[in-house]
């Protein structure tokens, strides 16, 4: 029975409003007492001494709110023949005013004031355990009064415990609760790490409802308030429940995306979480307003968000499920905590801490769900990422198919103007046939061999896009890279300086790293078209830097003209009519793969690329 106690003080099962003390070691924890209700709130201990009208009610006191003072009264008497050591406790910390009378032949021999709304003689707030020793000789009688006044409720127990069964009480509701709020602390600290890695949004919201309700939960279940030196700060510390109900709003709307399945009920459920958050601050100053604005809209709000995640599992959210589960958890929890603090319910181990099993579920159950989320996001990166890559190519493709083009005007025409002087001179049998026939002859062969040369080139590029690692000349590749778009440079008369050690050598994807380069070379030869730039320059110098290789594209097209130079890497911008996606594509898939940078800025004249690899 001892264990027992210790575990749920029940240990021994005593009714009557006289306890009767036969033994040494007997903790009384369940007995009936007399009850009386002040509404005046101007009786004292000796009016209430006179009444006769008591009634009878059990020490599980669950009354709700009630008007007024709350007056307990029970005896306690020694039949056995040594001094009786007992104390006088009420298991809830933080209870609004409460005195503690003990009375002996008429007489006080001990009292005790307490609560959040009485001040000790240092000016603290003397909210901790009411708690009185109890000194009893052979056959002595005690009476025991208890006043008890709240603006919120009364619910507490009021047990006679031997000191060595209240100090183990105290060591395992400490010991348990420890336990508790660790294990949500170290899960607080577990998100706020992935959100430190991630910068995901939704893990801010549920640190920010989690650690609120952290700090709710100590409020309510430890003597947290007796470190505060005003009512104002005690207020203040309330006041994190809204803050609680108002994150626990935020992080609902955004775990189930509801703004995308139905957009307005979305917005109303962040102007109502925004309402909430706005309501916390002012419940810090005035918190009976604030509780009593939120409390029809907490009698409304947890349901629309359980039947809204219902339909959204109706219509395939996959997060959904976890958000059923978990609200319906804690709203059973809740309803059974709100019914006892109602005094609806008797005041239990199991009605008063219930609550705290049902939310611990819903919090693991929502970092299931984020975990679940970001699973689902990091899978839908992915596939967006492999689309990319097969974009990247088909642009690569693309624009190899227009290069092309731009490189093999000059030589078909070439050729057939061969073909045309050829079939001329053969006309008018020109006399030197022959040797007109030679020369266009070697011309057209020449020409022939260019557009060969240029199609496998472009051809091994492509063809190599996806392979691995492999060791090559800096140098050689930029000049490779470079004579793809002779044709360009000559027609635009841009002027090519490339500065680079002819003994730099890159192990690494090549065809990764030759897409990079040209779609820079083109995006310089776009900018000297579209600005007509007069005597046209790309300066390339490349140089090492311990174990760094830079890479500088420079040319004189006047530079970057956007407020935030970055914005030139973002996906459709464009300012010809080209695509948008080269900077793009080269930016955040191209040099990630090279676990390289890609930056630019304004420089001199123009605008300088740097790749650092």
């Amino acid at each position: 029975m001892r264990i027992l106690f210790v575990i749920f003080l029940f240990t021994v099962w005593v009714f009557g409003s006289n306890i009767i003390i036969e033994d040494n070691d007997i903790s009384y924890e369940n007995f009936e007492i007399n009850f009386y209700q002040d509404k005046s709130k101007k009786l004292s201990l000796e009016d209430i001494q006179n009444i006769k009208e008591f009634q009878k009610v059990n020490n599980n006191i669950a009354l709700g709110k009630q008007e007024g003072n709350i007056w307990l009264h029970f005896s306690i008497k020694n039949s056995t023949q040594k001094i009786q050591k007992r104390v006088l406790f009420m298991t809830e910390p933080n209870l609004w005013d409460i005195e503690l009378f003990i009375i002996a032949d008429k007489k006080i021999i001990s009292t005790q004031i307490v609560g959040q709304n009485i001040l000790s003689k240092d000016g603290k707030i003397a909210s901790f355990y009411p708690e009185l020793e109890i000194n009893l000789e052979a056959g002595e009688s005690i009476d025991i009064y208890i006043r008890s006044f709240s603006p919120f409720n009364h619910t507490f127990k009021v047990v006679v415990p031997t000191n060595k069964d209240l100090i183990k009480y105290k060591i395992l509701k400490n010991s348990l609760l420890s336990l508790y709020f660790g294990a949500i602390g170290a899960l607080l600290l577990y998100n706020l790490f992935i959100y430190f890695s991630i910068r995901d949004k939704n893990y801010l919201l549920y640190i920010g409802f989690v650690f609120f309700y952290l700090l709710a939960q100590v409020q309510l279940t430890t003597p947290f308030n007796s470190l505060f030196t005003s009512m104002q700060t005690t207020f203040a510390i309330a006041s994190v429940h809204i803050f609680w109900i108002a994150f626990h709003t935020l992080f609902s709307v955004k775990l189930l995306n509801i703004k995308e399945y139905y957009p307005r009920l979305g917005q109303y459920l962040l102007y109502t979480g925004y309402f909430l958050l706005a309501l916390s601050f002012y419940g810090i100053f005035n918190l009976e307003i604030a509780i009593q604005i939120i409390h029809p809209i907490m009698i409304v709000l947890p349901f629309v968000l359980l039947f809204t995640a219902i339909v959204l599992h109706i219509k395939k959210n996959k997060l959904a499920i976890f958000y059923i589960v978990a609200q319906t958890l804690f709203l059973t929890s809740s309803l059974i905590f709100g019914l006892l603090f109602a005094g609806i319910l008797e005041y239990s181990n199991l009605t008063r801490y219930i609550h705290l099993v049902g939310s611990f579920s819903e919090i693991i159950l929502f970092s299931f769900a984020l975990g679940y989320k970001t699973r689902l996001v990091m899978q839908e990166n992915q596939k967006q990422k492999e689309l990319v890559d097969e974009y990247s190519k088909f642009s690569f493709l693309g624009q190899t198919v227009i290069n092309i083009y731009h490189q093999w005007k000059s030589p078909v025409n070439n050729i057939y103007n061969s073909i045309n002087h050829i079939e001329t001179a053969k006309e008018f049998n020109d006399k030197e046939l022959d040797a007109i026939i030679d020369e266009n002859l070697k011309e057209i062969k020449d020409n022939t061999q260019y557009l060969k040369e240029t199609t496998s080139s472009y051809l091994n590029y492509y063809k190599g896009m996806d392979q691995t690692k492999s060791k090559f000349n800096l140098k050689d590749e930029i000049v490779q890279i470079l004579k793809l778009h002779q044709k360009e440079f000559d027609k635009y008369k841009i002027n090519i300086n490339l500065e680079c050690n002819n003994d730099l050598y890159l192990i690494l994807p090549k065809n990764i790293f030759t897409n990079i380069i040209i779609i820079l070379i083109e995006n310089n030869i776009n900018i000297f078209k579209q600005r007509n730039i007069q005597s046209p320059k790309i300066d390339i110098k490349i140089i090492k830097i311990n174990d760094n290789i830079s890479i500088k594209i420079h040319d004189n097209a006047g530079g970057i003209v956007l407020k935030n130079i970055n914005d030139i890497f973002e996906k459709n911008h464009s300012i010809s009519n080209s695509t948008g996606l080269g900077l793009f594509l080269a930016k955040d898939f191209l040099i990630p793969k090279l676990k390289g940078n890609l930056e630019a800025k304004n420089i001199e004249d123009g605008a300088m690329f740097i790749i650092t690899l």
